[in-house]
């Protein structure tokens, strides 16, 4: 047993250092960096090809020049950390056991009849523009930053990509095109594995669209654009994360966002043919519907920052949250885009009752709990007590003159009770000062006003001729009899 785990370690060790042996760097331009201490190559013919065998790395870009005849193969090599580009008409290019490259791009105007990059698991870019009749394999590509495919071409399919960090796009007629060099070619678009990407833009003649499994869309969003084809369906399944906008225009049969709960993206529909537009959306951004709906069946919104609706959009069946977001976005208007039988089932619209003046206590009358006829998902939010996701219709403005004018008296009434609790305490104290102060006697008749006169004060200040002295408090007159018989006190009005 020992011989055997020793005999195995043995044979490992050798493998390896007949793999490191085997393993070769080579320089595309033999080490010279003549552009700018970069390392390219242009390869004319196959005599210059031949200079890489044997290499599993190629350090360099390598261009394909247009006096290049026959098919461009190079076999054995794992890596280029460069570019691959054709700048001439090239049969086929081949590199069956690469498994890196930094980026290939086949411009259309060099035309290129098949790319086969069968192992290739990771790149930075990948740029193809061709003409009908093109054909690729990148059955191992699992990871890319940038996607970016044009031509009318009858299939495009990335078995293994699961992730694009920056944009995935395809075109089969670009909009700047006018030679007619291109025929309208439906395509099958197919992503069976993908799950991330930034940016998603698919336009042309898309026939069908396959993404099952796609988790999150960045910040690019997704845009696709249906033009000559009909396309059935956008079907997003796994769908959980939408950034930024959502933009679907065409011959679109059916919209589908799955299990996606919240997303602050602009969503803008607009097709030519009937489209059922199905999600379970809570929290959404703004919605805008232009074009041709049939279907619009929003089981679980509770809020949308917009709704808007094209004009011409008539008798869709509506879901009850459809119906309630739109009254409560566009109060105290119905939702007149939908048919009879969705407003029924919604139950009345209470915001015109609401939002004109009523009597104090108005409540109106409870609607009773919509059901739900949509067989395509199952409502997960179903209100039991609020006819709408707005407030609750029984609350009521009050009658009255305003919030602002019940403040403004509030406030009045406190300041004129702080005066008077002011001006009683002020007085208060300044009695209190008096009768502990008997000497000061004048400053606090002055306080307290003159002191009561009696009839026998007037009638000798009056012997005196001092009696308009005595009512000013002037002087002070005592009689004899004061403390006897003392009669009412005069006043500063008494005349005698």
């Amino acid at each position: 047993m020992v011989r055997l785990k020793s005999l195995s370690a043995l044979l490992g060790a050798a493998a390896t250092l007949l793999l490191g042996t085997a393993a070769r760097e080579c320089y595309v331009d033999e080490g010279r960096g003549d552009n700018g201490g970069t390392h390219w190559v242009s390869v004319g013919n196959h005599q210059q090809l031949n200079r890489f065998e044997g290499c599993t790395t190629l350090i360099g870009s390598i261009d394909i020049a247009n006096t290049f005849t026959g098919p461009f193969s190079l076999r054995g090599v794992r890596n280029i950390t460069g570019t691959l580009s054709a700048y001439g008409a090239v049969d086929e290019i081949d590199l069956p056991d690469l498994e890196y490259i930094r980026g290939v791009i086949l411009f259309e105007r060099y035309r290129v009849n098949r790319l086969l990059l069968p192992r290739v698991k990771q790149t930075k870019g990948i740029f193809l523009s061709q003409p009908r009749g093109f054909f690729f394999d990148l059955s191992a590509l699992g990871t890319a930053w940038v996607i970016s495919l044009d031509g009318p071409w009858p299939k495009v399919s990335f078995p293994s990509l699961e992730n694009v960090d920056f944009t995935l796009s395809f075109e089969t007629q670009r909009s700047w095109d006018h030679t007619g060099y291109r025929d309208p070619a439906p395509v099958h678009i197919e992503f069976p594995v993908l799950r991330r990407v930034r940016e998603l833009r698919l336009e042309g003649d898309i026939k069908s669209l396959s993404i099952p499994n796609l988790e999150e869309i960045g910040e690019g969003g997704l845009i696709v654009k249906a033009q000559q084809a009909d396309l059935p369906a956008v079907d997003m399944l796994s769908l959980r994360t939408l950034q930024t906008r959502l933009s679907l225009w065409g011959g679109i049969s059916r919209i589908d966002l799955g299990p996606l709960r919240e997303t602050n993206a602009s969503m803008y529909i607009n097709t030519i043919v009937p489209v059922e537009v199905h999600s379970d959306l809570y929290h959404a951004g703004d919605i805008s519907i232009y074009g041709e709906l049939k279907t619009l069946n929003l089981t679980s919104l509770l809020h949308a920052d917009s709704m808007t609706i094209g004009t011409n959009i008539r008798a869709v069946e509506c879901s009850e949250h459809a119906v309630w977001t739109y009254r409560y976005l566009h109060r105290p208007r119905e939702a007149k885009f939908c048919n009879k039988r969705s407003l029924i089932r919604a139950g009345r619209n209470p915001w015109p009752d609401i939002l004109k003046p009523t009597p104090t206590g108005f409540e109106p009358s409870p609607t009773p709990t919509p059901t739900s006829d949509f067989s395509h998902t199952t409502p997960t939010v179903v209100p039991s007590t609020s006819p709408s996701p707005s407030p609750h219709p029984g609350v009521v403005p009050r009658p009255g003159l305003g919030y602002a004018a019940d403040i403004v008296i509030v406030t009045a009434f406190g300041i004129l009770l702080l005066l008077s609790i002011a001006w009683y305490w002020t007085n208060r104290r300044r009695k209190v000062d008096c009768e502990e102060e008997e000497g000061e006697k004048e400053e606090c008749q002055r306080g307290r006003g003159p002191p009561p006169i009696s009839k026998a004060q007037m009638e000798i200040a009056r012997e005196k001729g001092e009696a308009e002295r005595l009512l000013q408090g002037e002087i002070e007159v005592e009689s004899e009899d004061e403390g006897v018989d003392a009669p009412p006190p005069y006043a500063k009005h008494v005349r005698g």
